[in-house]
């Protein structure tokens, strides 16, 4: 499951979620939650990650919210006290980056489809941008820095966004290989466990007959 871990953290998108969520400290529970597809303990948790109980479960509470991680809680008997314990699925992850850049792509798309309106004018020097019957009111110069305002150029503008288009169709199809790599691994190590044990029932068979 290192092998997992590192390709999931190793993928910019994925990444990025995780720093966003709970910071580099949290990758550590990350990683031991993907070590089995299991509810984890958080005393467990905090006592291999190095990580505070109570900052372990602060963490996992910010990707709960995505459900990208579920929990299940047990009273303890001898102090009341609720004990937390937590699974992490990555698929649930995988739909939200996945659904949310598709969601940008279709944001852009609508961007192209559209067409101006109204001519537009920028500065670039103070970022600026004003439609045609904003800018004539300036003199067609810029209202910050005063130097005169260019005609922005939808088509330039155009070329840029089908570029992105094309960027995050192609992170979109990364975390696609990314999500069947993971589901492969996690399988993988059940079915050749089965295998090595009916090679040796049959092996036994065999030399009993004799």
């Amino acid at each position: 499951m290192n092998d997992v871990f590192k390709k999931l953290i190793g993928n910019p998108t994925t990444r990025e979620f995780f720093i966003q969520k709970i910071g580099e400290e949290g990758l550590a529970l990350i990683r031991i939650l993907l070590k089995g597809r299991k509810y984890v303990s958080e005393f467990i948790l905090a006592e291999h990650s190095g990580i505070y109980v109570n900052t372990v479960r602060s963490l996992l509470y910010k990707l709960y919210e995505d459900k990208v991680v579920s929990y299940t809680r047990k009273r303890e008997k001898s102090r009341g006290w609720y004990i937390y314990s937590w699974m992490i699925h990555p698929n649930r992850l995988f739909e939200i980056l996945t659904k949310n850049k598709r969601l940008k792509i279709k944001r852009i798309k609508s961007k192209l489809e559209a067409p101006a309106k109204e001519q537009k004018f920028y500065c670039k020097k103070c970022d600026v941008k004003l439609l045609f019957s904003a800018a004539i009111e300036y003199n067609f110069s810029c209202p910050n820095c005063y130097e005169p305002m260019k005609v922005f150029s939808e088509k330039k503008i155009n070329i840029q966004n089908k570029k992105l288009i094309n960027q995050l169709k192609m992170e979109i199809n990364k975390l696609k290989e990314l999500r069947e790599f993971i589901k492969e691994e996690t399988i993988k190590p059940k079915k050749k466990k089965a295998v090595k044990k009916k090679a040796k029932k049959k092996a036994v068979k065999k030399v009993t007959r004799k």
